[in-house]
């Protein structure tokens, strides 16, 4: 008996509740939102970024585009996996396909936060893999951290 407006994120939940329920309307960007999240319909058109020196297994590239989703609808999100499956890779993805599709004003640092005992791990893996992102490790004495984190728009 009339209209109702929701968060994005409540789409998939609310199509849950409504699954059985005929009586209901959708308008066609609720379809498409939901038809857009559902896991086997993942976007075969979203491309992974250009420069990306890798070749990504299927798993990889499934968890790129479901970041990609994620990023289109303004959602949050974790990538989680067992060691050693390439989550490193995938998030280097994301970030160059952000880079490489950001107009130039629109251009912001991203920020990885890891153990230290990893961060010259990921700043190896993102010169290897996206060379031509800039990247910089932020470590030592509280002084050379607020240095280094002065320069981060270069």
């Amino acid at each position: 008996k009339g209209e109702i407006q929701l968060p994005v994120y409540r789409s998939f939940y609310l199509d849950k509740l409504l699954k059985d329920i005929k009586e209901v309307d959708k308008n066609d960007e609720y379809k498409k939102t939901v038809r857009g999240l559902r896991k086997e319909n993942i976007d075969e058109e979203i491309e992974l970024p250009q420069n990306l020196n890798a070749t990504l297994r299927y798993y990889q590239k499934t968890g790129f585009k479901w970041l990609k989703i994620l990023d289109n609808y303004k959602f949050g999100g974790i990538l989680a996996d067992d060691m050693g499956l390439g989550k490193t890779i995938q998030i280097i993805s994301i970030i160059l396909d952000y880079v490489q599709n950001e107009e130039p004003s629109q251009k912001r640092p991203s920020i990885v936060i890891s153990p230290s005992s990893l961060s010259l791990n990921w700043q190896s893996e993102a010169n290897k893999f996206a060379p031509t992102l800039k990247t910089m490790v932020i470590k030592g004495t509280l002084k050379e951290r607020k240095e280094k984190i002065e320069q981060i728009q270069d």
